[in-house]
């Protein structure tokens, strides 16, 4: 054990802090650790020490550079969507923080032909705004982003597994309405909603 003791704050050229950041930021990407213990002191402290004085940036902005980086990423993430020649399926489930404010959090699933392996990736976090009619505003958000993926996407959509719960059905059925509308059906001609397993048990 060792402490460092600096009397100034130390220097570093551009490629070193962005090295840093990068790094920083990989580990709460797929680390998969929460902002909140990201800004604990302990967790600055440790950096510190491993980087011989480089201190991380701060929560609200890392949360910044997460949605920056998603932006970016979004368009690549729909390209490869809508490459698929393969149904997709979505899950969908809802959560709420630590102020109890609500969101779904809906993630793709499709399967590698050549090495039959399942590929995941989260698609979105829907904000859940509280009042009449929250089902169908989440189906209809749902559907909007997939629209805005591309056509292709939505036409592949297979399924949705989610729980039994009588939000989630109507949010299922709101989705599928409006795809059925979409692809030209006059009529809904089905809702492929599949209930989970776990929530079930």
């Amino acid at each position: 054990m060792f402490q460092l003791t600096l009397s100034t704050k130390p220097v570093f050229p551009e490629p070193v802090l962005r090295k840093y950041e990068n790094a920083i930021m990989d580990y709460i990407v797929e680390g998969g650790i929460t902002l909140r213990a990201a800004g604990d002191v302990r967790f600055k402290k440790f950096v510190v020490l491993l980087t011989n004085g480089y201190e991380p940036l701060s929560t609200r902005t890392i949360l910044r550079r997460i949605v920056k980086l998603y932006h970016i990423l979004e368009p690549l993430m729909a390209a490869f969507l809508c490459s698929l020649d393969i149904a997709i399926s979505l899950t969908l489930d809802s959560l709420s923080n630590c102020n109890l404010k609500g969101f779904y959090v809906v993630t793709a699933h499709s399967v590698d032909v050549a090495s039959m392996t399942n590929k995941n990736i989260l698609l979105m976090i829907l904000d859940v705004k509280c009042g009449t009619g929250v089902s169908k505003r989440v189906g209809a958000a749902l559907f909007k982003h997939l629209k805005h993926l591309g056509r292709n996407v939505v036409t592949h959509l297979l399924n949705v597994v989610s729980d039994n719960g009588s939000n989630a059905m109507a949010v299922v059925a709101r989705l599928f309405q409006l795809i059925n509308t979409f692809i030209g059906y006059k009529k809904m001609r089905k809702v492929n909603h599949v209930w989970c397993a776990d929530h079930s048990v």
